[in-house]
Protein backbone atom coordinates (compact mmCIF):
# COMPACT_ATOMS: atom_id res chain seq x y z
CA UNK A 1 0.00 0.00 0.00
CA UNK A 2 1.42 3.46 -0.87
CA UNK A 3 0.17 7.31 -0.44
CA UNK A 4 1.37 9.90 -2.66
CA UNK A 5 0.32 13.83 -2.41
CA UNK A 6 -0.57 16.17 -5.25
CA UNK A 7 -1.10 19.86 -4.79
CA UNK A 8 -3.45 21.35 -7.47
CA UNK A 9 -1.74 22.88 -10.68
CA UNK A 10 -1.94 26.68 -12.01
CA UNK A 11 -5.75 26.32 -12.94
CA UNK A 12 -7.14 26.67 -9.57
CA UNK A 13 -9.10 29.27 -8.55
CA UNK A 14 -13.03 31.03 -9.33
CA UNK A 15 -15.07 31.57 -12.07
CA UNK A 16 -18.05 33.92 -10.38
CA UNK A 17 -21.53 35.63 -11.44
CA UNK A 18 -21.86 38.94 -9.58
CA UNK A 19 -24.31 41.45 -9.68
CA UNK A 20 -27.00 39.14 -10.72
CA UNK A 21 -31.03 40.89 -10.43
CA UNK A 22 -32.17 37.80 -9.08
CA UNK A 23 -31.17 34.21 -7.75
CA UNK A 24 -32.19 32.27 -10.66
CA UNK A 25 -30.07 34.48 -13.12
CA UNK A 26 -26.86 33.71 -10.71
CA UNK A 27 -27.40 30.38 -10.28
CA UNK A 28 -28.43 28.86 -13.66
CA UNK A 29 -26.13 31.20 -15.84
CA UNK A 30 -23.76 28.87 -18.00
CA UNK A 31 -21.33 31.99 -17.52
CA UNK A 32 -19.87 33.40 -14.90
CA UNK A 33 -18.74 37.06 -15.35
CA UNK A 34 -15.59 37.20 -13.29
CA UNK A 35 -12.80 34.88 -12.75
CA UNK A 36 -9.94 34.03 -10.75
CA UNK A 37 -6.94 31.58 -11.05
CA UNK A 38 -3.59 33.89 -10.13
CA UNK A 39 -4.26 34.87 -7.09
CA UNK A 40 -2.13 33.26 -3.58
CA UNK A 41 -5.02 33.86 -1.43
CA UNK A 42 -8.65 33.41 -2.41
CA UNK A 43 -10.73 35.23 -0.69
CA UNK A 44 -14.42 34.44 -2.34
CA UNK A 45 -13.10 30.57 -3.46
CA UNK A 46 -16.73 29.31 -3.15
CA UNK A 47 -19.67 31.59 -1.58
CA UNK A 48 -23.40 32.23 -2.23
CA UNK A 49 -24.41 35.52 -0.67
CA UNK A 50 -26.35 38.73 -1.82
CA UNK A 51 -24.74 42.09 -1.89
CA UNK A 52 -25.17 45.18 -0.36
CA UNK A 53 -27.07 46.27 -3.20
CA UNK A 54 -29.39 43.27 -3.08
CA UNK A 55 -27.82 41.77 -5.94
CA UNK A 56 -26.84 38.35 -5.53
CA UNK A 57 -23.44 36.64 -6.24
CA UNK A 58 -22.63 32.73 -6.48
CA UNK A 59 -18.77 31.94 -6.55
CA UNK A 60 -17.66 28.31 -7.39
CA UNK A 61 -14.10 27.11 -6.99
CA UNK A 62 -11.89 24.99 -9.30
CA UNK A 63 -8.96 22.05 -8.17
CA UNK A 64 -7.27 20.54 -10.77
CA UNK A 65 -4.36 18.09 -10.15
CA UNK A 66 -2.27 16.15 -12.19
CA UNK A 67 -2.76 12.48 -11.16
CA UNK A 68 -0.71 10.96 -13.71
CA UNK A 69 1.87 9.82 -11.83
CA UNK A 70 -0.42 7.20 -10.24
CA UNK A 71 0.83 3.35 -11.50
CA UNK A 72 -1.30 2.32 -14.22
CA UNK A 73 -2.15 -1.01 -11.97
CA UNK A 74 -2.88 1.18 -8.91
CA UNK A 75 -6.72 0.57 -6.85
CA UNK A 76 -7.39 3.71 -5.09
CA UNK A 77 -8.64 2.44 -1.17
CA UNK A 78 -8.99 5.85 0.14
CA UNK A 79 -8.52 9.62 -1.07
CA UNK A 80 -8.84 12.80 0.70
CA UNK A 81 -9.08 16.82 -0.49
CA UNK A 82 -7.57 19.32 2.13
CA UNK A 83 -8.36 22.41 1.56
CA UNK A 84 -6.30 25.58 3.61
CA UNK A 85 -9.22 28.11 4.99
CA UNK A 86 -8.20 31.97 4.82
CA UNK A 87 -10.11 34.33 7.51
CA UNK A 88 -12.72 34.94 5.26
CA UNK A 89 -15.26 31.69 6.63
CA UNK A 90 -18.46 33.25 7.04
CA UNK A 91 -21.97 31.15 8.05
CA UNK A 92 -24.77 33.83 7.81
CA UNK A 93 -27.90 31.83 6.87
CA UNK A 94 -28.02 28.87 9.13
CA UNK A 95 -30.44 26.94 7.23
CA UNK A 96 -29.16 23.71 7.06
CA UNK A 97 -28.38 24.16 3.25
CA UNK A 98 -24.88 25.82 4.60
CA UNK A 99 -22.27 23.44 3.71
CA UNK A 100 -19.92 22.57 1.19
CA UNK A 101 -18.88 19.88 -0.82
CA UNK A 102 -17.11 18.01 -3.71
CA UNK A 103 -18.22 17.66 -6.83
CA UNK A 104 -16.61 16.88 -10.01
CA UNK A 105 -15.24 19.91 -12.61
CA UNK A 106 -14.91 19.70 -16.15
CA UNK A 107 -13.15 22.82 -16.67
CA UNK A 108 -11.84 23.55 -20.35
CA UNK A 109 -7.72 24.02 -18.96
CA UNK A 110 -5.85 22.72 -16.33
CA UNK A 111 -3.86 26.11 -16.59
CA UNK A 112 -6.50 28.96 -16.66
CA UNK A 113 -9.86 29.64 -15.76
CA UNK A 114 -12.44 31.33 -18.49
CA UNK A 115 -16.02 32.36 -17.75
CA UNK A 116 -17.28 29.57 -19.67
CA UNK A 117 -16.41 27.35 -17.20
CA UNK A 118 -18.92 28.20 -14.67
CA UNK A 119 -21.31 25.87 -15.69
CA UNK A 120 -18.63 23.13 -15.29
CA UNK A 121 -18.38 22.63 -12.09
CA UNK A 122 -20.19 19.70 -11.34
CA UNK A 123 -21.52 16.91 -13.61
CA UNK A 124 -24.86 19.07 -13.33
CA UNK A 125 -25.80 22.61 -12.41
CA UNK A 126 -28.58 21.68 -10.23
CA UNK A 127 -27.88 18.74 -7.78
CA UNK A 128 -24.29 17.55 -8.99
CA UNK A 129 -23.31 14.37 -8.15
CA UNK A 130 -21.73 14.55 -4.65
CA UNK A 131 -17.99 13.02 -3.95
CA UNK A 132 -17.30 13.32 -0.35
CA UNK A 133 -19.31 13.87 3.00
CA UNK A 134 -20.44 17.39 3.23
CA UNK A 135 -18.73 19.88 6.15
CA UNK A 136 -21.56 22.30 7.63
CA UNK A 137 -19.39 25.84 7.24
CA UNK A 138 -20.12 26.43 10.58
CA UNK A 139 -17.43 23.70 11.31
CA UNK A 140 -14.75 24.41 8.84
CA UNK A 141 -12.09 26.19 10.49
CA UNK A 142 -10.32 29.52 9.52
CA UNK A 143 -6.64 29.26 8.62
CA UNK A 144 -5.85 25.73 8.61
CA UNK A 145 -6.80 22.71 6.69
CA UNK A 146 -9.76 21.79 6.50
CA UNK A 147 -10.49 17.94 4.69
CA UNK A 148 -13.30 15.89 2.83
CA UNK A 149 -13.09 12.64 2.67
CA UNK A 150 -14.08 11.15 -0.73
CA UNK A 151 -16.26 8.64 -1.16
CA UNK A 152 -16.72 5.76 -3.69
CA UNK A 153 -18.00 8.20 -6.50
CA UNK A 154 -15.74 10.89 -5.83
CA UNK A 155 -12.53 7.93 -5.76
CA UNK A 156 -13.29 7.20 -8.93
CA UNK A 157 -12.71 10.76 -10.59
CA UNK A 158 -8.83 10.38 -10.00
CA UNK A 159 -7.21 10.05 -12.83
CA UNK A 160 -4.10 7.55 -13.43
CA UNK A 161 -3.48 9.25 -16.96
CA UNK A 162 -4.04 12.78 -16.59
CA UNK A 163 -5.87 15.39 -14.50
CA UNK A 164 -7.89 14.79 -11.80
CA UNK A 165 -10.63 17.49 -12.00
CA UNK A 166 -12.31 19.02 -8.64
CA UNK A 167 -14.89 21.48 -8.09
CA UNK A 168 -16.26 22.85 -4.69
CA UNK A 169 -19.78 24.82 -4.17
CA UNK A 170 -22.12 25.45 -0.94
CA UNK A 171 -25.16 23.68 -0.41
CA UNK A 172 -27.80 26.07 -1.37
CA UNK A 173 -25.89 26.37 -5.23
CA UNK A 174 -26.05 22.61 -6.01
CA UNK A 175 -29.75 22.28 -4.31
CA UNK A 176 -30.77 25.57 -6.58
CA UNK A 177 -32.45 26.96 -3.09
CA UNK A 178 -32.65 30.19 -3.04
CA UNK A 179 -30.35 31.94 -0.29
CA UNK A 180 -32.78 33.91 1.88
CA UNK A 181 -29.83 35.99 3.75
CA UNK A 182 -29.93 39.63 4.51
CA UNK A 183 -28.12 42.26 2.09
CA UNK A 184 -24.66 42.12 2.57
CA UNK A 185 -24.45 38.82 3.82
CA UNK A 186 -22.56 35.49 2.39
CA UNK A 187 -22.32 32.00 3.57
CA UNK A 188 -18.69 31.76 1.89
CA UNK A 189 -15.11 29.81 2.74
CA UNK A 190 -12.11 32.01 1.25
CA UNK A 191 -9.25 29.68 0.63
CA UNK A 192 -4.99 29.61 -0.69
CA UNK A 193 -4.06 28.51 -3.71
CA UNK A 194 -1.27 26.79 -5.59
CA UNK A 195 -0.26 30.79 -6.03
CA UNK A 196 1.17 30.63 -2.34
CA UNK A 197 4.89 30.08 -1.46
CA UNK A 198 5.88 26.90 -1.21
CA UNK A 199 3.35 24.47 -0.38
CA UNK A 200 2.40 24.50 3.26
CA UNK A 201 -1.33 26.02 2.57
CA UNK A 202 -1.67 24.81 -1.28
CA UNK A 203 -4.82 22.49 -1.46
CA UNK A 204 -3.70 18.51 -1.83
CA UNK A 205 -5.32 15.72 -2.54
CA UNK A 206 -4.12 12.79 -0.80
CA UNK A 207 -4.31 9.42 -2.78
CA UNK A 208 -3.90 5.94 -0.93
CA UNK A 209 -3.73 2.75 -3.42
CA UNK A 210 -2.41 -0.47 -3.23
CA UNK A 211 -0.72 -1.83 -6.77
CA UNK A 212 -1.07 -5.25 -8.66
CA UNK A 213 2.16 -7.05 -8.97
CA UNK A 214 2.78 -9.59 -11.18
CA UNK A 215 4.96 -12.79 -10.53
CA UNK A 216 6.19 -14.42 -13.56
CA UNK A 217 7.37 -18.28 -12.31
CA UNK A 218 9.46 -19.18 -15.58
CA UNK A 219 8.19 -22.84 -16.50
CA UNK A 220 9.98 -26.02 -15.91
CA UNK A 221 9.61 -28.97 -18.69
CA UNK A 222 10.56 -31.74 -17.64
CA UNK A 223 10.92 -34.84 -20.71
CA UNK A 224 10.23 -38.30 -19.59
CA UNK A 225 12.15 -40.86 -21.24
CA UNK A 226 10.73 -42.94 -23.58
CA UNK A 227 9.27 -46.61 -22.08
CA UNK A 228 10.93 -49.35 -22.82
CA UNK A 229 9.44 -52.13 -23.32
CA UNK A 230 9.95 -55.26 -21.57
CA UNK A 231 12.30 -58.33 -23.63
CA UNK A 232 9.99 -60.55 -25.17
CA UNK A 233 9.43 -64.26 -22.81
CA UNK A 234 11.30 -66.76 -24.49
CA UNK A 235 9.01 -70.27 -24.12
CA UNK A 236 11.03 -73.35 -24.22
CA UNK A 237 9.13 -76.16 -25.23
CA UNK A 238 9.46 -78.96 -22.52
CA UNK A 239 10.79 -82.18 -23.53
CA UNK A 240 8.89 -85.27 -21.89
CA UNK A 241 11.08 -88.19 -21.19
CA UNK A 242 9.33 -91.57 -20.62
CA UNK A 243 11.25 -92.71 -18.04
CA UNK A 244 12.06 -97.19 -18.20
CA UNK A 245 9.65 -99.62 -16.73
CA UNK A 246 9.31 -100.76 -13.74
CA UNK A 247 9.99 -104.64 -13.26
CA UNK A 248 7.22 -106.62 -12.51
CA UNK A 249 4.97 -109.65 -13.94
CA UNK A 250 2.16 -107.00 -14.99
CA UNK A 251 1.63 -105.96 -18.60
CA UNK A 252 4.45 -103.68 -19.48
CA UNK A 253 3.05 -99.81 -19.63
CA UNK A 254 3.06 -97.79 -22.74
CA UNK A 255 3.12 -93.90 -22.23
CA UNK A 256 1.73 -92.00 -24.95
CA UNK A 257 2.19 -88.30 -25.19
CA UNK A 258 0.30 -86.17 -26.65
CA UNK A 259 0.47 -85.57 -29.94
CA UNK A 260 2.02 -82.53 -31.53
CA UNK A 261 0.31 -78.96 -32.56
CA UNK A 262 -0.43 -78.96 -35.96
CA UNK A 263 2.68 -77.88 -38.08
CA UNK A 264 3.93 -78.30 -41.57
CA UNK A 265 7.76 -79.43 -40.74
CA UNK A 266 8.63 -82.58 -42.13
CA UNK A 267 9.38 -85.12 -38.74
CA UNK A 268 13.05 -87.16 -39.28
CA UNK A 269 13.54 -89.39 -36.99
CA UNK A 270 16.91 -91.84 -36.23
CA UNK A 271 16.83 -95.00 -34.26
CA UNK A 272 19.72 -96.69 -32.78
CA UNK A 273 18.78 -100.27 -33.05
CA UNK A 274 21.03 -102.71 -30.71
CA UNK A 275 20.34 -106.59 -31.99
CA UNK A 276 20.56 -108.82 -28.88
CA UNK A 277 18.81 -111.57 -27.18
CA UNK A 278 16.91 -111.67 -24.44
CA UNK A 279 19.20 -109.46 -21.75
CA UNK A 280 22.44 -109.54 -23.59
CA UNK A 281 23.08 -106.60 -25.58
CA UNK A 282 25.72 -107.04 -28.38
CA UNK A 283 28.61 -104.55 -28.61
CA UNK A 284 28.27 -103.41 -32.54
CA UNK A 285 24.81 -101.36 -32.73
CA UNK A 286 22.40 -101.98 -35.86
CA UNK A 287 22.93 -99.30 -38.55
CA UNK A 288 21.31 -95.69 -38.29
CA UNK A 289 18.60 -94.95 -40.54
CA UNK A 290 17.43 -91.41 -40.78
CA UNK A 291 14.21 -92.01 -43.00
CA UNK A 292 11.36 -92.65 -41.59
CA UNK A 293 10.74 -95.21 -38.73
CA UNK A 294 10.16 -99.28 -40.42
CA UNK A 295 8.41 -101.23 -37.99
CA UNK A 296 11.16 -102.39 -35.39
CA UNK A 297 13.00 -105.62 -36.30
CA UNK A 298 13.15 -106.89 -32.91
CA UNK A 299 10.39 -109.04 -32.04
CA UNK A 300 8.46 -108.34 -28.70
CA UNK A 301 9.68 -104.91 -28.37
CA UNK A 302 7.05 -102.42 -27.35
CA UNK A 303 7.85 -99.03 -28.58
CA UNK A 304 6.85 -95.68 -27.15
CA UNK A 305 7.37 -92.27 -28.85
CA UNK A 306 7.28 -88.74 -27.68
CA UNK A 307 6.79 -86.07 -30.06
CA UNK A 308 8.18 -82.65 -28.82
CA UNK A 309 8.10 -79.55 -31.42
CA UNK A 310 9.59 -80.97 -34.68
CA UNK A 311 11.46 -84.12 -33.74
CA UNK A 312 11.12 -87.48 -32.26
CA UNK A 313 12.53 -89.76 -30.22
CA UNK A 314 11.68 -93.37 -29.86
CA UNK A 315 12.32 -95.52 -26.75
CA UNK A 316 12.53 -99.56 -26.96
CA UNK A 317 11.37 -101.17 -23.48
CA UNK A 318 12.63 -104.89 -23.62
CA UNK A 319 9.38 -107.44 -22.49
CA UNK A 320 10.29 -109.44 -19.57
Amino acid sequence: MAETTFYSSSGDGYVKYANAADWATAQGSADGNAVDYTSADNGEFCEVGIEGDGQYRITRGFLPFDTSGLPDTATILAATLSIYADSNVIDDDNDGDDWINIVQASQAATNQLVNGDYDTCGDSVDDPTEGATRIDIGNINANQYNTWTLNATGRGWISKTGYTKLGVREGHDCLDNAYVGGTGTYNRMGAYNSEETGTTKDPKLVVTYSEETTTTTPSQTTTVPPTTSAPPTTTTPSQTTSAPPTTSSAPPTTTTSAPPTTSSTTTTTSVVCYPWTKRTKPTTPWTIRTKPLPPCPIPDVTTSTTTVASSTTTSFFEPD
